[in-house]
């Protein structure tokens, strides 16, 4: 099947969102250069597979905490701010059809679980990121929609530091 490009997204930096949105939207460019075998490369919390669309990859951003790295911080009169070191939880969910291999939808889910690793444990996201590590993989199988459809989960450590009061910045 042909490989349909990820649906149209700012380029990382270019809009001044927060750096949460650029590491998404450069997660999505990365793994879908990288691995054409998925057929929808997407960020959005609202994921509704289709058969036609599978096997697919999701990349949604979770719990984020945040604290701050140098002593001080905005004084009166001051334009000094603190270094805010971040860690946000990304992740990657990949959903293939149960019916196309039903016998081994474990082993089709490792195998495109392995193509996602290779790209995000050899990136640092356009250096919005310090750090990218996996914390956890949770395999599942969803069997009530319209097909079933194997989930694999990988959740990533993604540690960024940003200045106090500017969330839009990678430093």
């Amino acid at each position: 099947a042909a490989h349909r490009p990820a649906a149209a997204a700012a380029a990382p930096g270019s809009d001044m969102t927060h750096i949460r949105q650029q590491i998404r939207d450069q997660a999505v460019l990365e793994l879908d250069a990288a691995i054409p075998e998925f057929l929808a490369v997407e960020s959005t919390r609202l994921y509704s597979y289709r058969e036609k669309q599978l096997p697919a990859l999701n990349v949604v951003t979770d719990n984020e905490v945040s604290e701050p790295q140098t002593l001080g911080g905005p004084v009166t009169g001051s334009l000094a701010k603190r270094l805010m070191a971040r860690q946000l939880s990304l992740q990657t969910e990949i959903y293939c059809s149960v019916l196309d291999v039903p016998d081994t939808i474990d082993a089709e889910m490792d195998r495109l679980a392995v193509e996602v690793e290779k790209v995000l444990e050899n990136t640092l996201l356009n250096n919005l990121a310090f750090d990218i590590a996996l914390i956890n993989s949770v395999p599942e199988v969803d069997a009530e929609g319209e097909i079933p459809v194997g989930i694999y989960t990988l959740t990533w450590r993604v540690n960024y530091h940003t200045l106090e009061g500017d969330p839009e910045t990678s430093v």
